[in-house]
């Protein structure tokens, strides 16, 4: 791309000139100035590669525009700019389909040519990626299938949303229920796109306490030591942000920050460090319903939205179950130097037939249970083990034995340590044994 074209829309002639002198620093940029709307519509004949459009215009309304112009050309950039400050209107002009809100004050001209650069250069990797040899639809199918396993009409329509996904740079959001793999799916789109030569971070929010969260996202800088955070690390690659949920307010302005301005600033640092980094979100939470209840940000709701890539549950994708179980079977019988082991016919349909709660995280702990107590190389129905994990209260209701209520509480351990017998017993404070033993009678 050797020009990218800028439309500036605005009738304050002085305010114009500066954005217009601003953005003309850079070469690369040709800027057109018009004071009205009808001006702009009537020349979108220039093609243009971005368009600054200010929310009072004298003879249409900046909506009004905005909606003419994504009838003409849904895919063309338009940045709002407006003295107005109200987060209602900045939020139904994204929706309207604009890429960006910028409020009109004296960091306007340097956001917008924050903004110009980076669309330049997304602009110019597209058109990198369409002259070099890509993936072919195959190809893209057979990467995403290492990741994510299934033939199902589910996992068929997750595959199209995830070629998508690969091929653009927009934040990407994964809602699912637990266990659904939402993590895999965002690492074969990075694995599938421009940015795979870059680091893939993932940062488990609930796995961090909140105290330290600020510093590993952000870096800090201490005694004079600067120590990078994810976002440093992953330049020109990806965060990945699982269990995405309630955030305190301050982190959520850092984030929508770098979302919006490519910027941010480390613990006890002063100055504001550029990154290029893709953003995805997993949570299996209804960020809608934080958003309306005020605890997550409606701007920063809607960077965050991007592209949304829904999960489907394994009881939605039932005829993937026993071809999910041989793969994972075969994958713990290696790791673990088990003699290879096969599911038999009824084992298989055993298995479809249930509903999975847990999705296939419960899938894998289930499996790797037969793969230890079964005494055969074929695996039947009665080496498996399907009973849903109950909680503390549903446990106590039901009357029981001590040996029984001790066999129950293994079993969740098991189910929810992915059955590592090393790990729950230390959790337990039993021998593993001990585990093995009840596992071989099938007391659990």
């Amino acid at each position: 791309m050797d020009v990218f074209k800028i439309f500036i829309v605005e009738d304050d002639e002085c305010y114009a000139e500066a954005l217009t002198y601003h953005l003309s620093m850079n070469p690369d940029y040709k800027v057109y100035r018009f004071s009205s709307g009808r001006e702009c519509l009537d020349n979108l004949g220039l093609c243009p590669h971005l368009v600054s459009l200010d929310y009072s215009l004298p003879d249409l309304s900046g909506e009004e525009v905005l909606r003419k112009i994504k009838v003409r050309n849904p895919e063309l950039p338009v940045v709002m700019v407006s003295a107005q400050e109200q987060i209602a209107t900045a939020v139904g002009l994204l929706k309207e389909g604009a890429v960006d809100y910028l409020p009109k004050d004296e960091h306007t001209p340097e956001r917008l040519w924050y903004l110009a650069r980076n669309l330049k250069s997304e602009a110019a990797q597209q058109e990198t990626n369409e002259l070099l040899p890509g993936l072919s639809k195959t190809e893209l199918r057979k990467e995403f299938s290492r990741r994510v396993i299934g033939e199902s009409p589910a996992v068929k329509k997750l595959y199209n949303l995830m070629e998508k996904a690969s091929s653009s740079d927009v934040t990407l959001s994964i809602f699912g229920e637990l266990g659904t793999e939402k993590e895999a799916v965002a690492r074969a789109i990075y694995e599938s796109s421009p940015r795979r030569n870059g680091a893939f971070i993932k940062i488990g929010l609930n796995d961090v306490p909140k105290e330290g969260l600020e510093s590993l996202l952000f870096g800090e800088e201490v005694q004079q030591e600067v120590v990078p955070g994810a976002f440093e690390k992953a330049n020109g690659g990806v965060v990945f942000l699982d269990d995405f949920s309630q955030l305190e307010d301050g982190l959520q302005a850092k984030i929508l920050r770098v979302l919006r301005d490519g910027k941010l600033r480390r613990v006890e640092g002063e100055a504001l460090i550029e990154v290029d980094v893709r953003v995805m979100v997993g949570t299996h939470h209804d960020l809608r319903r934080d958003m309306e209840s005020g605890s997550l940000r409606e701007d920063l709701y809607f960077r965050l939205l991007g592209l949304p890539v829904e999960m489907p549950t394994l009881r939605e994708r039932s005829t993937d179950i026993p071809m999910l179980a041989e793969y994972y079977l075969g994958q713990y019988c290696r790791k673990n130097g088990f003699p290879e082991r096969l599911l038999t016919g009824m084992a298989k349909e055993k298995l479809r037939k249930y509903s999975f709660p847990g999705n296939v995280r419960e899938l894998q702990s289930v499996v790797q249970r037969a793969a230890v107590i079964s005494d055969s190389t074929q695996i039947g129905p009665e080496d498996i083990s399907l009973n849903e994990s109950l909680t503390i209260k549903e446990l106590l209701m039901k009357e029981d034995t001590l040996k029984g209520y001790n066999a129950r509480i293994i079993r969740h351990y098991l189910d929810k340590y992915d059955c590592n017998v090393l790990l729950v017993a230390d959790k337990l404070n039993i021998g593993k044994s001990t585990i093995y033993r009840m596992l071989k009678n099938r007391e659990i």
